[in-house]
């Protein structure tokens, strides 16, 4: 996966299929050296940012939502990037046909499995699957945001509200519309766990099964190897965990926003608007806790530290390491194969790598 840092290439328009491939660029360590994400590609786009989703695929290519120019960019091993969904237009036509013809609306989560499928939460309240032929369908949502209507039935009768997507080993997936909801291969839609406008300073639901808990805005869901489901409530400043056996707890965050409790145990910590959070295989939980500008580890000895940010608001702090960097607006996080930590921080992508050390792979100059 090292050949990522090769940044997101100038040309951010992507590659036509069958066109030349430049040389995969030095990796990036600092903001000088950076691609310029305003630049305009071949195509004619440039990319203004935000990025609203990121996620990385098993062989290492990382996919990129570029919300304000909707489509889906994905950058392979080498450093090469192409578009792979979308384009400059907004719309929710083109299903049945290529992925590249087609049109997004304002994409606001991505998740990819096993055999390779990118699968798109478009803000067009649908979910839509990305084939690796590179055939894009609707498999979900109704284009209607009412929250769970659809609940025991066919997700592509679901009316649902775009956020967050992470599929499992088997091939679930799991959306965070509000409360998180799991569509089954068979495309069988179940509510896991529902929302609440109860705005009271308690989880609801702890210690019990989580069809009777709630969660505030469930803004961002992680689903580990052993079928464990982490859930970011930004609005309840917690992170939610629903086991295997379907019980509901809190992991961290104590339920007031703040910044506090490094050292120690990560429930009785202070979040404040977490958007982001993902696993790895050990079981680290890692979570962007956006508004304090950081992002925060909790192992598995449920001990919280931060991991990465500062208190400094400083767009020229970046010597590669991870707290020394100033963090703007960390919403994503994703984690490699390999034990890369991604950090979607609009409108730039970080990556830390398993010894530590950060880098810089594209930014707006603007």
């Amino acid at each position: 996966m090292a050949a990522v840092v090769a940044g997101i290439l100038a040309c951010l328009g992507g590659l036509d299929d069958g066109g030349t491939q430049p040389s995969p660029r030095p990796p990036v360590t600092s903001a000088a050296d950076a691609a310029d994400l305003t630049a305009p590609g071949p195509d004619g786009i440039a990319t203004t940012g935000p990025f609203a989703a990121l996620a990385v695929a098993g062989d290492g290519t990382v996919y990129l939502a570029d919300r304000d120019n909707p489509r889906i960019i994905a950058v392979d091993p080498r450093g090469y990037l192409r578009t792979i969904a979308g384009g400059a237009e907004s719309g929710s036509a083109g299903d049945g046909g290529p992925a590249l013809r087609a049109t997004l609306q304002r994409p606001q989560g991505l998740a990819v499995d096993a055999a390779g499928a990118c699968y798109i939460f478009d803000g067009s309240n649908r979910v839509r699957r990305v084939d690796p032929r590179g055939i894009i369908s609707t498999i979900a949502g109704g284009g209607t945001a009412v929250g769970s209507g659809g609940d025991g039935g066919p997700a592509l009768r679901a009316s649902l509200t775009a956020g967050g997507l992470d599929v499992d080993a088997a091939g679930n997936l799991y959306l965070s519309s509000l409360g998180v909801r799991r569509i089954d291969r068979t495309g069988m839609l179940t509510t896991l766990i529902d929302t609440t406008s109860d705005t009271r300073p308690r989880p609801l639901g702890d210690g019990g099964p989580a069809s009777g808990g709630a969660v505030r805005s469930a803004s961002a869901v992680a689903v580990d190897h052993a079928g464990t489901i982490y859930i970011a409530d930004w609005q309840d400043n917690r992170i939610r965990r629903i086991d295997p056996r379907g019980i509901v707890t809190t992991v961290a965050g104590n339920g007031t926003k703040g910044l506090s409790g490094d050292g120690g145990p990560a429930t009785a910590a202070q979040l404040n608007g977490p958007r982001g959070v993902a696993v790895d295989a050990a079981g680290t939980l890692y979570i962007a806790d956006t508004y304090n500008r950081r992002i925060r580890r909790v192992g598995v000895d449920g001990i919280i530290t931060t991991f990465a940010g500062s208190s400094t608001q400083d767009p020229t702090a970046w010597d590669g390491v991870p707290t020394h960097v100033s963090l703007w607006n960390p919403e994503q996080v994703a984690v490699g194969r390999a034990g890369d930590l991604y950090i979607g921080d609009s409108p730039r992508v970080l990556r830390i790598d398993p010894h530590g050390v950060g880098h810089l792979l594209a930014h707006s100059r603007s």
